[in-house]
């Protein structure tokens, strides 16, 4: 039997009895193949052995000359609070038991027994487990730390209440308060009266709806009594183990001349089934929605769509029999659906919105429906891509419309797409679209670099630079690498 989980860790297992711990030490190795165990002889050499070398769990017997298990771990403890700390010990008592768990150890295993071996190896591994992934949070929450107090906007994570739980210090510069009096506080206050409950609501909205990303140009409070004008920009990441908060992006529009940029929002059912979407849709028992559209320089699209209700061998087939279609690739798939890329050879509905500047903000298919959520610049007539869309498709309504302050990404996407070539916009869509940078990851760069037919390093090496550029737009005053 092997349980090793394909990673090594290294265990460091302390035992009185020198004999027996060498015993357990090669149970374990043989249980778990991936396992690496140091044995000692008593609490002080191992807390010696923590100084000099990296573990990942402890395993300490009880009973022991000098400082017994429950000092060990509280030593331990002081060191580092969530190392995972096991008490494998047969000196052992209810009593004993509920002060390990008082004192913060990860679990307790009696010793004998067949199966003793297996059992400590199976809890050293989920142990291990937790604590990996506990780390890997810690890590992305530090990075998304450091990233958004560089940033020049204030941004603040609100819980489903609307209290900031966090907010960096570019805070002060737009409220006129410390970054630790503004924490704990009702974000709305800080809201002008006359748009405070238009805000609340599409924040409320877009807390209900996470695919809801909300703008919103408004009144913002400063401690001095002034009021100055923002455009804010929120993202629902509540279920985000390592945000686990909604964020909200503001920045001071109030030095820009005349009235902050505005776009139009159109909402359009389109009924036409020589459309891929929709024939798919009609078959689904959930929906039909898009991920992203992707547009070649050769007039071929990839389409990210999620689909759910359908399995995905039929899907497959149903793009086989598509003449609309070049090929579907299924990114990832579970058992009612998945994710899925299409190739067409002709744009058609994409490329007319693309060569007006539209931003396609969502595509759903469900209940006989096509349904899709588009941004015009305001310099574009809305009536008139409407009569175009008329043309060429069955049954194009308005569902809604609506004219908001245009949106601060889609500002800045475009200063980004004049500083990315070509090959470097195209390899950061199709990684974002198909799915790179989610976690766990729906693909993988081997797999993005065969669908572009380029090497892998290439590949690498484009979606490096692109990142690059984009974080450095973050960033007031710092220039493009090339």
């Amino acid at each position: 039997m092997n349980l090793g989980g394909g990673e090594a860790v290294r265990v460091l297992l302390v035992d009185s009895d020198e004999s027996f711990a060498d015993i357990a030490a090669t149970h374990l190795e043989q249980v778990d193949a991936d396992m690496d165990v140091t044995t000692e002889v008593d609490a002080q050499s191992g807390l010696e052995r923590l100084e000099g070398d990296e573990f990942e769990c402890v395993v300490s017997d009880y009973k022991m000359p000098g400082l017994d298990g429950l000092d060990f771990l509280a030593k331990v403890r002081g060191r580092d609070p969530t190392l995972p700390f096991i008490l494998f010990t047969g000196k052992g008592s209810e009593e004993i038991a509920s002060e390990a768990i008082s004192a913060g150890v990860t679990d307790y295993v009696r010793k004998g027994g067949g199966e003793q071996y297996t059992i400590l190896a199976a809890r050293i591994r989920n142990a291990v487990s937790r604590y990996r992934a506990e780390r890997a949070v810690d890590e992305t929450r530090e990075r998304f730390r450091k990233l958004i107090e560089g940033s020049s906007d204030a941004i603040a994570v609100l819980d489903r209440d609307g209290t900031v739980t966090y907010a960096s210090p570019a805070i002060e510069r737009f409220v006129g308060l410390p970054v630790e009096e503004v924490a704990g506080s009702d974000v709305f206050q800080y809201v002008h009266p006359d748009d405070r409950e238009r805000v609340r609501g599409l924040v409320e909205e877009a807390m209900v709806d996470e695919d809801q990303s909300p703008v919103a140009e408004f009144r913002l409070g400063h401690a001095d009594g002034s009021w100055r004008p923002v455009v804010a920009r929120g993202n629902n990441l509540l279920d985000d183990p390592a945000v686990e908060g909604f964020v909200v992006n503001v920045r001071d529009v109030s030095d820009r001349p005349g009235t902050v940029a505005r776009e139009r929002e159109l909402e359009l059912a389109v009924d036409d089934d020589d459309l891929f979407f929709k024939p798919l849709g009609d078959r689904a028992s959930g929906d039909v929605s898009t991920r992203g559209a992707v547009l070649g320089d050769d007039g071929e699209v990839s389409v990210y769509l999620d689909v759910d209700g359908i399995p995905p061998d039929r899907i497959l087939e149903f793009g086989d029999s598509s003449s609309d279609l070049e090929e579907v690739v299924a990114v990832s798939t579970h058992e009612d659906g998945g994710r899925f890329e299409l190739r067409q050879s002709f744009p058609g509905l994409f490329e007319l919105l693309s060569s007006v500047r539209a931003d396609v903000r969502g595509v759903t298919a469900s209940n006989r429906r096509l349904r899709l959520l588009v941004a015009l610049p305001g310099d574009v007539d809305g009536e008139s891509i409407v009569t175009t869309l008329r043309e060429s498709h069955d049954h194009v309504e308005v569902v809604s419309q609506r004219t908001q302050p245009a949106s601060d990404a889609g500002n800045r996407q475009g200063e980004l797409t004049e500083e990315l070539t070509d090959r470097q916009l195209e390899v950061l869509q199709y990684a974002f679209f198909g799915g790179y940078f989610e976690w766990p990851r729906t693909t993988t760069g081997e797999e993005l670099a065969d669908t572009l037919d380029i090497a892998s390093p290439t590949f690498q090496n484009h979606l490096r630079t692109a990142e690059r550029k984009v974080l450095s737009s973050v960033f007031d005053g710092q220039e493009f690498a090339d």
